[in-house]
């Protein structure tokens, strides 16, 4: 059994998790969920909350599900529709599920999909892999649904929700493809927006030729986001943990990786593309697979969360919207 924190590390941990917590329940996060809930409740895309079933008795797992406003029915045999799976970004320790309300209406209504978004638990209360269970068990009870296309599903996910896709879309989503007819899906495409690719690399070697401004989600805040995720220092190297470093055959055909200039995150995001791209094949070797990476001029890590109408921010945020819609449009041939 992996070692796990001391009595008084662990306070110490879940103390500071618990002022972070309040701090941000109380600064600025609110007004940006306002703004981003306000653009969301605009585009009436109508949306259904429940509780999927966890592996773990006395427990469920949240997740809000978005509707597409006229379902595109087309290259659908049963009349099913393809789905996206999405998790929010959190550091693995804050509660912050439906920071991503905005995104997953616009991809639920413009790009004619079902969208999912989960909850998933947080460390240090849960620490690796804790997370992991819960994607495994929102993917498979999607696997169980009536009325989606189980074999046309894409995983999304911003920050560690990105890590938590690209893991579902590598060496989770070969295994649950193997379990089709017991909650198995076919994950088909993958959008990691800002994602931590590869905790092995030290907070402090990712800082290395940024520029001051970018050095914001820098140093101690990742050191103790880290610590609480995954208590053991060895695992890091873990694919689970690290899915930057999973096999490149286990991946799907369409990667899209979505980066931010001022972001001490961006390079091992570039360093998987190319990764990607440089054994572009399909397990077979047949050079099938589509990567495409993006980062975005000037924005900081989060650049898409409660922009400000008619700004900057907000114009990028839109731009890169309509391309990831339009890029998961092919990944689920619509």
């Amino acid at each position: 059994m992996p070692p796990s924190h001391s009595l008084l590390t662990s306070l110490r941990l879940k103390l500071t998790v618990l002022l972070l917590r309040l701090f941000l329940r109380f600064g600025a996060i609110p007004r940006a969920r306002r703004r981003d809930d306000l653009a969301t409740a605009s585009l009436h895309v109508r949306t259904h909350r429940t509780h999927v079933p966890s592996r773990d008795p006395k427990r469920t797992i949240l997740v809000d599900i978005y509707f597409p406003p006229e379902p595109d029915l087309e290259g659908s045999e049963a009349g099913d529709l393809p789905v996206v799976v999405n998790w929010h970004g959190s550091g693995f320790v804050l509660p912050l599920h439906g920071s991503d309300s905005l995104y997953c209406a616009r991809m639920a209504r413009d790009a004619g999909v079902v969208v999912v978004d989960a909850e998933y638990r947080k460390a240090p209360e849960c620490a690796f892999p804790g997370a992991l269970h819960d994607v495994e068990d929102v993917l498979r009870w999607v696997g169980m649904q009536e009325g989606v296309d189980k074999r046309r599903v894409v995983v999304s996910g911003f920050s560690a929700g990105g890590n938590l896709a690209l893991g579902a879309a590598s060496w989770m989503g070969r295994m649950l493809e193997e379990r089709e007819g017991e909650g198995g899906v076919k994950v088909v495409g993958c959008v990691a927006w800002y994602a931590v690719t590869d905790l092995s690399i030290p907070p402090e070697v990712k800082m290395r030729g940024m520029q001051e401004e970018g050095k914001w989600l820098a140093g101690a805040l990742p050191r103790f986001f880290n610590q609480c995720y995954v208590p053991d220092g060895r695992l890091m190297t873990d694919q689970r943990v690290s899915p930057g470093l999973a096999r490149t055959q286990d991946f799907p055909e369409k990667v899209v990786l979505v980066a931010c200039e001022e972001d001490m995150l961006a390079a091992e995001a570039r360093a998987l593309a190319e990764k990607l791209d440089s054994g572009n094949e399909d397990g077979n070797g047949n050079g099938r697979r589509r990567v495409v990476y993006r980062e975005v001029q000037g924005a900081r890590h989060g650049f898409d969360k409660g922009c400000v109408a008619g700004s900057v921010e907000a114009r990028r945020r839109d731009e890169m919207y309509r391309f990831v819609v339009e890029e998961v449009k092919g990944m689920v041939n619509m």
